[in-house]
């Protein structure tokens, strides 16, 4: 690739792969590749998502049709007081599958710290929820925080 194919679009991709593994927005794209399999693999899906969020998914056909067309932010949203809870922007998708500087969310990704389940989960795309709404263990301590974190106020 050269500088004058360079895009806001192979930046966001750059950074992205260079997130650490555990990242919510590394799990939303591990999310996003696992929808992408014919036929969806419902239980590997199952390994990235709560266990209470299980039957709401169904067979995730919704989930891969409403994520293909929107990218994934790089950033990690964080309510203060809820360190164990995460919010991955996904926005209108340009060419790319991750966004830098997303401006206009369409939903976000909710995720949760379940360490006693190997790390993060999703557990609903859509609107926020409030933390107090998910399956939550209490390790408020022990959840990661990322360079790319934001403190928000989401309603």
């Amino acid at each position: 690739m050269t500088d004058s194919n360079w895009t806001d679009g192979g930046e966001a991709y750059v950074a992205h792969w260079g997130l650490p593994e555990g990242h919510p927005s590394r799990v939303v794209a591990r999310f996003h590749e696992l929808l992408s399999t014919d036929p969806i693999e419902v239980d590997a899906l199952q390994s990235v998502v709560t266990p209470e969020s299980i039957q709401h998914w169904g067979s995730f056909d919704g989930a891969r049709e409403f994520l293909d067309r929107l990218a994934i932010s790089n950033r990690t949203l964080r309510v203060p007081g809820a360190a164990d809870v995460a919010f991955i922007k996904l926005v209108e998708g340009s060419q790319a599958r991750v966004a830098q500087k997303p401006e206009s969310e369409v939903a976000y990704v909710a995720l949760v710290w379940r360490p006693s389940l190997g790390g993060w989960r999703i557990h609903g795309i859509g609107g926020p929820i409030p933390a107090d709404q998910l399956p939550r263990e209490k390790t408020l301590d022990d959840a990661p925080t990322y360079d790319t974190d934001a403190n928000v106020i989401l309603e």
